[in-house]
Parts: structure tokens; sequence; C-alpha cells
């Protein structure tokens, strides 16, 4: 379960980090040409990989609520807690909409391009 948790947190996180290799033509970004030009590209592959590590973050923390619950319904008997895991989802979809949100505001294109 660890591994399973742990290596999904890692591998959605470090992804950002391969960016880098990547081909332009492979990227999915708004106004990608302006954006991955060669003097725009190390920036806006560091303003990636940081949405994509948090993103991670946020992944792993909810692996980790439901790792939680279920442990704790099989452990008790008493079944899967079903509040907490509207929460903890409800959390998770904010802050995926807020991220996504907040990568279409960094990468529209400037009033001057």
């Amino acid at each position: 379960m660890a591994a399973a948790g742990g290596g999904t947190t890692v591998l959605v996180s470090a992804s950002g980090l391969w960016l880098r290799f990547i081909p332009s033509s492979l990227i999915n970004l708004p106004n990608r040409d302006y954006w991955l030009a060669p003097e725009r590209r190390a920036e806006s592959l560091a303003v990636l990989g940081a949405c994509m590590a948090w993103f991670g973050v946020l992944t792993g923390g909810l692996m980790a609520l439901v790792t939680e619950l279920a442990l704790r319904a099989n452990l008790t008997h008493a079944g899967l807690e079903n509040r907490p895991m509207w929460i903890g989802l409800a959390i998770y979809r904010a802050a995926a909409i807020g991220l996504i949100v907040r990568l279409y505001r960094a990468f529209r294109l400037p009033s001057d391009a």
C-alpha cells in the first residue's frame, strides 16, 4: 500500500522534471508555440513542474485519506465513513480546479504578444 500510494505521489510530482526531455509538440499547453519558444521554455516548464508537483501532493493526500478510511473500516468492522471521504474529494476537486485556473492564467498570451 505504501509503494502504491508513495509511488503514485512521486510519479505525479516528478513528472514535471521530465518535461524538459519531451519534445514541445507533445506538451499540451495553451499558446504552446509562444510559451515553449526557446527564450521562455525554461520558465514555462518550471511553472508547469511546480503545478504538477502540487498536483502530486494533492493526489498523495487523497490516497492517504482513502487508505486511512479503508484501514479504519476494515479494522473496526464499522463500515466506511462517507463524510470524511466526501470532504476529501471536495477539497481535492477544488484544489485541482484551482491549479487548472492558475495554469490557464499563467499561460494566456500577454497583451503585447
